[in-house]
């Protein structure tokens, strides 16, 4: 294991290529707000008066660390209170998506059942036209057999 970790150290296109990633990672922290060094203080209160005794000495001294505590306590939480109203935001999402996809479908559902029952009655209305026709064409020759038998008659 500790050969693998020399072999990775003594490669110099893998330390050239590990200089300027560290440094671009350096230079957007330095560079986006979201790097601030808001970390929970581990050194404790001490260090935090002695950094800004000058500002607490003035009137407004304690107001402002008290705000400045605030705000680095709340950038702190911002991206676990985002997750979680995204979370949120992605659940009423899924629900209205899923609320919405039950009326489609109950819609698409309806519509089918009409485009078949428009369907059924085209059909009827094709069969009763159908039997509309026949009907004069049985008409018609019944009339003209009437007429042969007419003509029959009056010759015998």
């Amino acid at each position: 294991m500790a050969e693998g970790a020399e072999a990775r150290a003594e490669d110099p296109a893998t330390a050239t290529a590990q200089a300027p990633a560290a440094t671009e990672r350096e230079n957007a922290r330095q560079t986006f707000f979201t790097s601030i060094d808001a970390e929970p203080a581990a050194k404790g209160k001490d260090s935090r008066k002695n950094k800004f005794r000058t500002l607490e000495s003035t009137n407004a001294g304690p107001r402002i660390s008290e705000h400045h505590s605030d705000l680095t306590t709340l950038a702190n939480s911002l991206d676990q209170r985002m997750a979680a109203l995204l979370k949120e935001h992605e659940k009423d999402f899924f629900l209205a998506y899923k609320t919405h996809m039950y009326t489609v479908q109950k819609e698409i559902k309806t519509l089918r059942m009409k485009a078949d029952h428009e369907e059924a009655k085209t059909r009827e209305d094709t069969k009763i036209k159908n039997l509309e026709g026949e009907l004069d064409w049985f008409m018609n020759e019944a009339l003209r057999l009437d007429e042969l038998c007419k003509g029959d008659k009056k010759e015998g």
